[in-house]
């Protein structure tokens, strides 16, 4: 009887080890396929004009003076790489016209684009790559955080076949850059704190630990120059040390400090940018003065709810019955509904 429910437990085990390997395979697939078939959107053609090294206010000068101009010419000139330029007029482009957004992405674009072409299909399939690592780092957090390698798993599996993960993993924007070192940042975290814990008697361990706390000041500093937003994940870290110690000064908070500091240090150069064009910032992303009915504001939040789960965005999205349709808007309040439900 204990040999057969072994053996049916060995079979299940396997089954589900090849359970795990399709569904990962079916995500992998799931982000590198239809690249050059949606619609390129706004914020993406973007990436693209600072990926050429022109700014805005260029475009606009040298062909928004009232002649005709086709969708080929614009494409040709500030949707591809221009020679002339490099990749310091990106940053300069960034700097000068969407300083809310850090280089860090955009310059890894441009020298992506240089190597592959750029196309939407390749600008678009740097993000697709980065989505990758987004695996062996949740993977990785699972295992501080629970020492488990079923909840490790579980995790990756689900990140996989997230259509939240899936729909950004196909943008040419930096958010899956952001994820990533999201993920990294907390893992690197709970291993500095864990060899902390260690005996002071094993020098090996307070050496790996120094080490360990020297890469978190690197992720951190990366993680500010791929998205502003990074700064709220130092914040919680922040608050997460204070708790676990208690409120005591202790090497853990010192070290989350000095690691914290050099990483503000490193971004430093970029937030002086910040405060030089902070009028611009506002000019950009300033939410607009105007007053929205209570059905117009709950719209958008439905959208995006919605699109946690599916995509019916009526501009190549998997469900694309038209950009105002009654389909549409009962799949998305549906959704949303059931997810208010499940919480």
């Amino acid at each position: 009887m204990n040999s057969k429910s072994i053996q049916n437990g060995l079979v299940h085990r396997t089954w589900l080890k090849i359970l795990i390997v399709v569904i990962l395979i079916t995500g992998i697939f799931f982000r590198f396929t239809n690249l050059d078939r949606k619609v390129y959107s706004f914020d993406e053609s973007i990436t693209s004009l600072r990926i050429s090294g022109y700014t805005w206010t260029e475009m606009v000068q040298q062909d928004f003076q009232g002649k005709t101009i086709s969708v080929a010419d614009l494409q040709r000139k500030y949707q591809h790489i221009n020679p002339e330029k490099s990749w310091l007029d990106t940053v300069k482009g960034l700097a000068t016209e969407e300083p809310q957004l850090p280089p860090l992405y955009f310059i890894l674009a441009r020298f992506w684009a240089q190597l592959f072409g750029p196309q939407a299909a390749t600008v678009r399939s740097l993000s697709a790559w980065i989505s990758l690592l987004v695996f062996p780092s949740i993977y990785w957090l699972c295992w501080e955080l629970f020492r488990s390698k079923s909840a490790g798993w579980m995790a990756v599996t689900i990140a996989a076949v997230s259509p939240f993960h899936v729909l950004y993993a196909q943008e040419a924007r930096p958010y899956m850059m952001f994820a990533v070192f999201v993920l990294l940042s907390n893992a690197i975290l709970l291993r500095a704190i864990a060899l902390q814990k260690s005996p002071a008697a094993f020098k090996s361990a307070s050496k790996l630990s120094k080490a360990v706390w020297f890469i978190y000041a690197i992720v951190l500093s990366l993680g500010l120059y791929s998205s502003l937003l990074f700064f709220l994940v130092i914040f919680a870290h922040g608050i997460y040390v204070i708790l676990t110690k208690k409120w005591r000064f202790s090497q853990t908070l010192i070290a989350y400090l000095l690691a914290s500091a050099a990483a503000i240090i490193i971004f430093f150069p970029w937030i002086l940018v910040l405060i030089n064009n902070s009028p611009k910032i506002e000019a950009t992303v300033g939410l607009p003065r105007i007053s929205l009915s209570w059905m117009s504001s709950l719209k958008p939040l439905i959208l995006i709810t919605c699109r946690m789960f599916i995509d019916t965005h009526w501009a190549g999205g998997i469900i694309n019955l038209g950009a105002s349709n009654i389909a549409t808007d009962l799949i998305r309040l549906i959704v949303s509904c059931s997810t208010s439900k499940l919480h």
